[in-house]
């Protein structure tokens, strides 16, 4: 990386900063969990990805685009994942995959940049939040000095990490930049200026942070479960190799792009499922064979789900409520809240009945066992979603 790209990469970036001295957690936060956050980019079409194959709406609408029925993968009583996430019904039937159904907001936006900024800054549709939610909830606890950063980010935008105090890492080349960083390594000079001195040692405690991980990368323990080489097979890849020589972060956001599908869906929602389902699949069978399955809880998150109906050019457009994922050897697996019905569509969108803020304030008590944010304090958790710290 040049040394102007490093450092735009440290925008909202604090290692090592100052924790506040209010709001710290009354019980004791399970260091030794991880979440792992994967955005589903452009609003991924929950409609088509968990299906409720038996209700007749759904093929009214989707004459061109519902899955045939002998492709489905199916899980419950009417309900079914689209044909490339066969491996998640294994994972389903394992009793470690949970489907939120129907989340989403109040008076949803649908816009791709207003809505990703209220998943990721856990606000709403009347209100602008500058601090991410992870942020803000890492921003709540006293970290120990043992943990190399609080958050890992994989991709340039930080969101649901943006604008932390507490120690956070921004890698704006993904796995690319842990990979070649022994290529990177940047001279310091000392100033008397004391706004560049700071720069100055933020970039030394990133390097020194970035060191640690690469080293691992390198001379760790290695892997012997072989992951797709697909964007999220490789962030996946690295977060696998990490976790195996302890290097342990409370809360990893990842991505993978794609998803907005206004035209030719079939084909291309189809391979983006695949590749979801591959590295997800990769990932527990190299955290089960390694003994760390237990401390892993991925969950999904888009800005948005797609419209119920589908268009004229065989995609579909900018909905609102949509299903997630929520993956670990810790979840009570099932359905959660119900689907929303097809007969009764809100201006032609899904209604929404589960709060995707009800599932942040479950994972940070339930799960990190947080203090929670008063942003999230007044959204009730999911029951029962995920076992006892």
């Amino acid at each position: 990386m040049k040394r102007r790209e490093f450092l735009q990469s440290l925008a909202g970036i604090t290692l090592l900063g100052v924790l506040p001295s209010m709001g710290m957690a009354r019980t004791v936060p399970a260091w030794r969990r991880s979440l792992i956050l994967i955005e589903l980019q452009g609003g991924n079409d929950g409609l088509n990805t968990v299906i409720p194959y038996r209700d007749p709406g759904y093929r009214a609408l989707r004459p061109r685009l519902a899955i045939a029925h002998d492709r489905l993968v199916a899980l419950s009583d009417g309900i079914a994942l689209h044909p490339s996430l066969a491996g998640l019904q294994r994972v389903f039937g394992a009793h470690e995959l949970a489907i939120v159904q129907g989340m989403g907001y109040p008076e949803p936006n649908r816009s791709h940049f207003r809505s990703i900024d209220i998943w990721e800054t856990a606000s709403g549709s009347r209100r602008i939040l500058d601090k991410g939610w992870v942020a803000d909830l890492l921003d709540h606890q006293q970290l120990p000095e043992s943990l190399m950063t609080g958050a890992l980010v994989f991709g340039r935008d930080p969101g649901p990490v943006r604008n932390a105090r507490a120690p956070s890492l921004v890698l704006s080349g993904g796995a690319r930049v842990l990979s070649q960083h022994h290529d990177s390594r940047m001279r310091h000079s000392v100033s008397a200026n004391p706004a560049l001195r700071h720069i100055l040692t933020v970039e030394r405690q990133t390097e020194k942070a970035m060191d640690k991980l690469a080293r691992s990368l390198r001379q760790g323990r290695q892997l012997r479960t072989r992951f797709p080489r697909t964007p999220l097979g490789r962030q996946l890849e690295i977060v696998a190799r990490l976790m195996i020589n302890d290097i342990r972060v409370p809360v990893i956001k990842l991505g993978m792009g794609g998803f907005d599908t206004h035209s030719n869906q079939p084909g291309r929602h189809a391979r983006l499922l695949r590749q979801f389902n591959d590295a997800v699949m990769a990932f527990r069978e190299a955290m089960r064979a390694t003994g760390r399955w237990n401390d892993i809880l991925m969950m999904t998150y888009s800005e948005f789900g797609r419209r119920a109906r589908e268009n004229g050019s065989r995609g579909t457009d900018h909905g609102t409520s949509a299903p997630h994922f929520v993956i670990g050897g810790q979840v009570r697996g099932g359905l959660y809240g119900r689907y929303p019905s097809l007969a009764r569509l809100e201006n032609g969108d899904l209604t929404w009945h589960v709060d995707y803020r009800s599932l942040y304030h479950t994972i940070s008590r339930d799960w990190l066992g947080m203090a929670i944010p008063p942003n999230l304090r007044r959204f009730t958790p999911i029951r029962g979603l995920l076992r006892p710290l």
